[in-house]
């Protein structure tokens, strides 16, 4: 009994517990169905504002606001694991399974508010950064995340779509769409799936007007990728037409490296402006493919254009982005482009300088060029290579204007080459050209084979000619200086702010110098300093000179230091003595000299074989086409020598025809005029005084009076007329033999008067016709009177053997005689039908010491008249016309 007691009593307990849980549930119950509304609420420091529970066929539940202030999380907390993430989401959504509704309006932490929304179906979510609206479903282990909207605040970014974790193998999948930039039209698409150790992704896109919205990811991911996209690269639009990324650990360290190695994309950018570097010009188009592949980030283009140069297709890749140079590889190729400052202004830029320029026409070609882009601690590397073919341009090379009919421009990694290239500079050169450029040593190396190089002008011989000759040359512009070196002919140039051209053996030049060779120039140097066309100096030595030019101590002009300056229109150049000076009219080739204290052998330009005079005297047919040089010459105090003679003048001029020259003289009130034409020269010389000869003769030999020569010069042969008036003949050996030939003969020495005596020979007038050739001196018509002796006669003096063969006619007593000549029979008797007193005597001997003796009158001069005739007879009627022309001009 008292155990069934027991029992009753633990039985009553269990079903009074029980009775109460049932009442309280009854009693929770109708107070949620009837709802619990409470206005405040604090639990653990937790604040709870307006809080309204009901329950219907589930719990409602709305809180108006939550302070979760008093909530701190640790620094040093480690981030949940997916699988905690994971059962998080289950426990979410197995709690919020009990809700038919779930609104929180306002979640306050840490100044930033967040609300919560679920209908039972859909999850409505604000946080500070993120707005969006999802449905949350479970299968068992797996969750599957229906993505109505995810809006990213900032970023102008809403993402919708759906994703899938399956527990089983740890998987995450997603299918996303994203809109940007507030656009339903600028949509990104991207599928994958990660078990957070391998993650696939793949990516496509509508056009978009911007992917700014990416920038942050993409910096994170490498600055140099976005400094190349943001930064160099300007466009309105966008297409992804693929990406994808497929890494197989994704928790390894350099998991950056792995997305660069692993990502793929390639897309379309329009109307795009690519600045390679910010001082450069940008590279424009109206499309760029975009690729990135394997680490390289590339730009493709076709028809894009740089500086206003068109460019048929370039390509940009950037790779190494985890190396410690960025690696930009360019790639511009151009059909009917101009290889001007704009092309080159690129290689100038990485320190490639080509000292080429086309300056019109068009070309063909590429260039590429791989460059390691400087860092802090690293200088720029570049390595070009590329290839233009140049047709029908002018071209600068190294600053000279060439034509160029061909040229091939091979770049490489440190060389320039231009091969089988041919060129054309005015109507000087017509070459081929093989030219190589160092850019590392900056040095060049050229070889020219012209198949016509000429300097030259219309008026005067060709200055140089390398037709058809090889012409190497080197050059240095790898100082402060650019040099050229020609070391065949030993030239060098030095150009900076001047060019100073140095000629050092005039010799080496010489076989390729018409001009020089004209000029018989062979040998001395010649230095140049140019600041510009117009302002060119010029130093040079010229020796080995062989000119009929001297000094007026006799010595001969052999070496010549010279001093000048060139002009756009003249070339003035001054010995350093000051004895010449010239000036050249560039335009006409006209030379005009001044010479001072000089002396000019007229035989030996005669006789010269130096080009330059020998053409003067070239006795020429062709004269309507023979080509001179306008010469003049003007000279103050110089000797002319002539046929052996020192002709004195104060001034004299010379002045160059087709056929030769025109010249005139003047000493004191004395004039001659030279006339040279086609080989034939004509002499007119009048009124020079007695200084003049006894200068001429080195002696003095006369006194007062006036002295003319009329004559002709033709084929190393002289024939003319000596003059003289009003002179007295004096220390003469032939004078003073003929004196003491006198007074040896008594007959004669009765008629000897103070007219013709020691003191001299006094003459009134006389006339000479002389000759002279190689050989001889043949006098003729010895026409010579006298105050108290007349003389006649002619001969011969032989040049070889210093002796003379004249035969003389002295008439004395002219007074007595003019007394005779009036009485018919005695003046007949006493002096014959020439009305004169006369003797006839031969003169013979050397010409230091003639010998006189009286001679039979038909023995006298047979043999030197027969000479004279047979030498000099072409030239008498000229003579005589010349002398005729000379007296006409004399009486005007």
């Amino acid at each position: 009994m008292i155990k069934n007691k027991a029992t009753f009593r633990k039985t009553y307990s269990k079903i009074a517990v029980l009775l109460i849980i049932i009442l309280l549930f009854l009693l929770i119950f109708k107070t949620l169905s009837d709802g619990i509304r409470i206005n405040s609420l604090s639990i653990a420091g937790i604040k709870i504002d307006g809080l309204y529970l009901k329950l219907d066929k589930k719990l409602v539940l709305d809180i108006d606001n939550i302070d979760l202030g008093v909530i701190q999380i640790a620094k040093d907390s480690a981030p949940p694991s997916i699988a905690d993430i994971a059962n998080i989401v289950r426990r979410a959504i197995w709690v919020t399974s009990f809700f038919e509704h779930l609104d929180i309006s306002n979640i306050q932490y840490a100044n930033e508010s967040s609300s919560i929304y679920f209908d039972g179906n859909q999850y409505k979510i604000n946080i500070p950064y993120v707005l969006a609206a999802f449905k949350l479903k479970n299968d068992g282990d797996d969750i599957f995340l229906d993505i109505d909207t995810l809006k990213v605040k900032k970023e102008e970014l809403d993402i919708k779509g759906r994703i899938l974790y399956l527990k089983k193998g740890n998987i995450f999948a997603f299918d996303l769409e994203s809109y940007i930039n507030n656009r339903l039209d600028n949509t990104i698409t991207f599928q994958g799936q990660t078990d957070f150790k391998h993650l696939n992704i793949v990516l496509d896109s509508t056009m978009l007007n911007s992917i700014d919205v990416l920038a942050p990811y993409i910096k994170v991911l490498d600055t140099n990728v976005y400094e190349w996209i943001y930064k160099k690269a300007k466009f309105d639009s966008v297409t992804i037409n693929r990406a994808y990324l497929d890494i197989k650990n994704i928790q390894s360290n350099d998991i950056g490296k792995k997305i660069i190695d692993n990502l793929y994309a390639s897309g379309l950018v329009e109307n795009v402006s690519l600045k390679i570097e910010d001082e450069l010009s940008p590279i424009v188009t109206k499309q760029v493919a975009i690729i990135f592949d394997k680490g390289k980030l590339s730009f493709k283009t076709h028809n894009a254009s740089y500086d206003g140069v068109i460019v048929d297709s370039g390509q940009v890749d950037i790779s190494n982005f985890v190396e410690k140079q960025l690696l930009l590889e360019l790639n511009l190729t151009a059909k009917h482009a101009i290889l001007d400052e704009r092309i080159l202004g690129i290689l100038n830029y990485y320190g490639i300088n080509i000292p080429v320029t086309q300056k019109d026409g068009f070309g063909d070609g590429f260039i590429n060029l791989d460059i390691l882009l400087p860092t802090h601690e690293l200088g720029v590397v570049v390595k070009p290579n590329g290839f233009f073919k140049v047709v029908d341009s002018n071209i600068k090379v190294s600053g000279v204007d060439l034509f160029v009919k061909d040229a091939n421009i091979y770049i490489e990694e440190d060389s320039v080459l231009i091969v089988d290239s041919y060129a054309r500079f005015k109507d000087i050169l017509d070459t081929k050209v093989d030219i190589m450029v160092d850019t590392l040593n900056k040095k060049i190396d050229l070889v020219a084979n012209p198949s016509y190089f000429k300097l030259s002008d219309e008026k005067t011989a060709d200055i140089l000619d390398f037709s058809n000759q090889t012409i190497n040359a080197k050059m240095d512009f790898s100082g402060d200086d650019f040099l050229v070196d020609f070391a065949n002919y030993d030239i060098h140039i030095k150009a900076n702010d001047s060019i100073n051209v140095d000629i050092n053996n005039i010799s080496k030049i010489l076989p390729y110098s018409p001009i020089l060779k004209l000029l018989d120039i062979n040998s001395g140097n010649i230095k140049l300093s140019i600041k510009d066309i117009e302002n060119i100096n010029l130093r040079a030595t010229i020796e080995n000179l062989n000119y009929p030019i001297y000094r007026l101590d006799g010595s001969k002009i052999t070496a010549i230091n010279i001093n000048g300056s060139i002009t756009k229109d003249t070339i003035s150049l001054n010995d350093s003595n000051h004895q010449i000076e010239s000036s050249i009219d560039i335009n006409s080739g006209d030379i005009e000299l001044k010479a001072h204290n000089v002396a000019v052998d007229i035989n030996e330009i005669l006789d010269s074989k130096i080009p330059i005079f020998a053409n003067m005297t070239n006795d020429s047919n062709d004269n309507e086409t023979k080509s001179y040089t306008n010469i003049l010459i003007n000279g103050t105090n110089i000797i002319i020598k002539l046929f052996g003679y020192n002709i004195h003048l104060d001034d004299g001029m010379l002045k160059t025809t087709q056929n030769g020259f025109i010249s005139n003289g003047k000493n004191k009130n004395g004039i001659a005029n030279l006339i040279l034409d086609n080989g034939v020269m004509d002499i007119d010389a009048n009124n020079f005084n007695d200084e003049f000869v006894n200068k001429m003769f080195n002696n003095e030999i006369v006194a007062g009076g006036t002295f003319g020569l009329v004559g002709i010069y033709k084929d190393s042969k002289f024939l003319g007329d000596i003059t003289m008036a009003n002179t007295s003949i004096k220390n003469m050996a032939s004078l003073q033999n003929m004196l003491s030939f006198i007074d040896a003969i008594p007959s004669l020495v009765v008629f000897k008067l103070p007219g013709f005596s020691t003191s001299g020979y006094e003459v009134d007038n006389a006339t000479i016709r002389i000759g002279i050739n190689n050989e001889f001196i043949a006098l003729e018509n010895i026409n010579i009177n006298g105050s108290s002796v007349d003389i006649d006669g002619e001969g011969v003096i032989d040049l070889k053997t210093k002796e003379l063969n004249i035969d003389l006619s002295l008439s004395t007593m002219k007074s007595l005689s003019s007394i005779l000549n009036k009485i018919p029979i005695i003046g007949y008797v006493l002096l014959g039908d020439d009305g004169k007193i006369t003797t006839e005597v031969k003169v013979s001997g050397k010409i230091e010491d003639p010998k006189m003796e009286l001679s039979l009158l038909e023995d006298t001069a047979k043999a030197p008249v027969n000479i004279i005739k047979r030498i000099f007879s072409p030239f008498q009627l000229l003579v005589d016309e010349l002398k005729k022309e000379s007296e006409e001009k004399g009486n005007r």
